[in-house]
């Protein structure tokens, strides 16, 4: 029986002092059958998410090594459309992809200052 994990995704704007950077938080659950080393690999593509599956979009792990945290930060996203799942990793096996979530990193708004006199 395949076990799906659950992937909620944020995306969120930061700015900085002297640079804008963008930045996306996914959140997921722990699977039904996680053990006590179970790690997740998270996945990363640079477009609108597919309506079901992973599609034929092209995937990069962005995890150099899995992670044991049920969240991950994403802080070298730039401005376009993003999409995300997550695999669990139990020893040298990996499930099935999450569900994807994605969202559209925007431009940050400028700064203007009106003088009436």
């Amino acid at each position: 029986m395949l076990k799906r994990l659950a992937v909620v995704l944020l995306f969120a704007c930061t700015a900085l002092a002297q640079a804008a950077g963008h930045q996306a938080q996914l959140n997921w659950t722990t699977p039904s059958d996680a053990t006590s080393s179970s790690a997740y690999n998270v996945y990363r593509a640079n477009a609108v998410c597919p309506a079901s599956g992973t599609g034929t979009l092209t995937w990069t792990k962005i995890t150099a090594t899995p992670v044991a945290a049920l969240t991950y930060t994403d802080t070298t996203i730039t401005v376009g459309s993003w999409c995300y799942y997550v695999t669990q990793v139990q020893g040298t096996h990996e499930s099935p992809p999450s569900n994807t979530a994605g969202g559209d990193a925007l431009p940050n708004s400028p700064s203007i200052t009106v003088i009436i006199q």
